[in-house]
Order: structure tokens, then C-alpha cells, then sequence
């Protein structure tokens, strides 16, 4: 049984998550420097004491979830953002998540139901932003065919994503240029390698970077501007292939390796529960975040071995491993 305290940090979230969707409809877009704005407007009514650097992670987390649920699509690497319109967004066969500014809100739900509907869960922000609350959407639980009808039901959600995604081999083709000099490694300082089984970066020399087949990162300076590269360095026993990820798509940078050294992300799809277990989230790119998390509008569960996802079809999960065999490949069925 819920306690009074319980329903009291609903109706604090569910007070956030509406304000917040209300001010995304108000602005319609913005850019990166002027979200903590809505953000603070947002909190105002709950008068939740936290310090500067609490808001601040609970802003960074939060542009993210709204850019995995699609609720904001981001451009200019993730610098600008505009808000998605007023939607229905179904959730199964039977019901649908309201997103939108209050009006549209009061077109389905009116008097106690507006006070007394269901709210849908996306996300609960850890306890290092010291606020106690949740991203929700409230939820229509009746479908009538006239509402399926209405031009702001999506029913495509997310479909489309899948016919985005890029194949391995046009993905290596169009994310890499060739480094002429294979050399080049060893003229870098600050170099780092990214290690697939603890998916962790470790750094390691000039010299060994230039002599194995690994996924390498740069050193840089973010007090000045500067960003790391990536390189893919390839080693046979004849040649040695240095290539370069390009800045625009390093949101692909874990699969172009994978695809380019023949290294599995150790994904497990267990066909039995329908569920695909994923080791860690940093490796996922947005495109199919916005299909993992937009599928169920729900943040997977989590346990020691990662972050699982429920109720993926062999369908879904084959069409994945047709396009990129080798990160995930057949090896990755339980």
C-alpha cells in the first residue's frame, strides 16, 4: 500500500514532469545554455531545497532522457534542441502517454481524472541530483477510435528509426577516413585505449598503440576547446591500417571498431523472456537509444552484469544482428 508520503512524491513529480512539458511546448526550442532555465521553472512550485551542483547534474541527466525518449531531438552535436509537439504517444494496444502543454492535457483529461490519472514512469533521477523525484507522463488508459484518429496520435513511434539505422559496411564507410602514415600513433601523446570486455579506457604508449588492433583515443583539453580523436588501428602480419573516426559520427565509434576489428559488445538476447541485456549504456548510439528506450517508454532494469531490456521480439534483435554481425553476432543468444 502506498504511504502518504509515496503519493506526495508523485504528485511532486507529476507536478515537475507537467511544468517541464508544459515549458517545452511554450519554448519550442532552444539551445543547450538555456535549458537549466526550464529547468529551475520547472522545480519552482516544489520549493525542493539543492545546491548549484545538484541542479546542475539533475540538467545533464535530464537532457538526456528527453533526447532518449524523444520527447527533445537534439542537433548541432547535442548544442541545440527543439521540443517534440503536442502528442499521444501509445503505449501498447490499449493506452497512450499524454506529452504537451496544459490545454492539450485538459482535452483528455479533465476535473479528477487530470488530478487523479495514472502517471507513467520514464525515469527516477539518482539521489547525486538531492532531489527525490521523477520524469512522468500521464497516461490515457482509454482508447476510443476517434482519439486513434486525432493527427497528434503517433501511431508510427519510433518505427521509422529502424529504417535509419546504416548496415556495417556503409556505417565504416561513411564514419572513416584513411590515415596515410600508420605511424601516426606513435607522434600522439596522451593516448588511451578502449578495453571491450571492462569497457573501460586505459592508457597505454605511443609504441604499443601503433602495434595492436585497438580502438584508441587521444589526449585533450577541454579548458581550451580541444577534443580527443579517435582512431581504429588494425595490425596483420603483413600491414599495419590506421583509420580515423570522423568528428560527426562518433556517436558510432564503439560499433565502428567493433565492425572494423571483429570484437563483440558482448550483448545477450535470451529469445526465452524476450529480454537483451547490454553491459553499458555509454556504448549505445542515439539512434538506437531512441528505439530501445522509445519501444516501452520505460528506463530498463538493472543489475550486475548491466542494463536489461524487456520485451524485444527475435525480430527486432535479428534485424540488429543482420547489420552488424560481428559486434553482436550469433554468439550473443542465451
Amino acid at each position: 500500500m502506498k504511504s502518504m508520503m509515496d503519493d506526495q512524491k508523485a504528485s511532486y513529480s507529476a507536478i515537475f514532469s507537467r511544468r517541464l512539458a508544459a515549458l517545452l511546448r511554450y519554448y519550442q526550442m532552444g539551445n543547450r545554455a538555456s535549458f537549466p532555465k526550464i529547468v529551475e521553472k520547472s522545480l519552482e512550485p516544489q520549493n525542493i531545497g539543492h545546491t548549484k551542483v545538484q541542479q546542475n547534474e539533475l540538467t545533464r541527466i535530464l537532457y538526456r532522457r528527453l533526447e532518449d525518449y524523444g520527447l527533445i531531438q537534439t542537433f548541432d552535436r547535442r548544442d541545440r534542441w527543439r521540443a517534440l509537439g503536442n502528442s499521444l504517444i501509445p503505449l501498447g494496444k490499449s493506452s497512450a502517454l499524454i506529452f504537451g502543454d496544459h490545454d492539450f492535457i485538459r482535452r483528455f483529461l479533465v476535473d479528477d481524472d487530470l488530478n487523479n490519472c495514472e502517471e507513467h514512469e520514464l525515469y527516477r533521477f539518482p539521489k547525486s541530483t538531492g532531489v527525490d523525484l521523477r520524469l512522468s507522463l500521464p497516461k490515457l488508459t482509454k482508447l476510443t477510435e476517434e482519439v486513434v484518429q486525432l493527427p497528434e496520435f503517433r501511431s508510427g513511434w519510433c518505427r521509422h528509426v529502424e529504417g535509419l539505422l546504416p548496415g556495417a559496411s556503409l556505417l565504416v564507410e561513411k564514419s572513416t577516413r584513411q590515415i596515410p602514415d600508420p605511424h601516426l600513433l606513435d607522434q600522439l601523446g596522451g593516448l588511451e585505449f578502449f578495453d571491450f570486455k571492462t569497457m573501460k579506457w586505459t592508457g597505454i604508449s605511443s609504441a604499443t598503440a601503433h602495434g595492436q588492433n585497438a580502438l584508441v583515443r587521444t589526449g585533450w583539453d577541454p579548458r581550451i576547446g580541444e577534443l580527443p580523436r579517435f582512431f581504429v588501428s588494425k595490425v596483420s602480419e603483413k600491414t599495419a591500417k590506421v583509420v580515423e573516426i570522423e568528428p560527426d559520427a562518433l556517436d558510432w565509434k564503439y560499433w565502428v571498431a567493433s565492425c572494423l576489428l571483429g570484437v563483440s559488445l558482448g550483448w545477450m538476447y535470451s529469445s526465452a523472456d524476450k529480454t537483451l541485456r547490454v553491459g553499458n549504456l555509454m556504448v549505445v548510439p542515439d539512434l538506437l537509444r531512441r528505439l530501445f528506450f522509445g519501444r516501452l517508454m520505460e528506463w530498463p532494469s538493472f543489475d550486475q552484469n548491466g542494463y536489461i531490456f524487456k520485451d524485444v521480439s527475435s525480430d527486432f534483435f535479428n534485424l540488429l544482428v543482420e547489420k552488424y554481425p560481428l559486434a553482436l553476432g550469433t554468439n550473443s543468444y542465451e
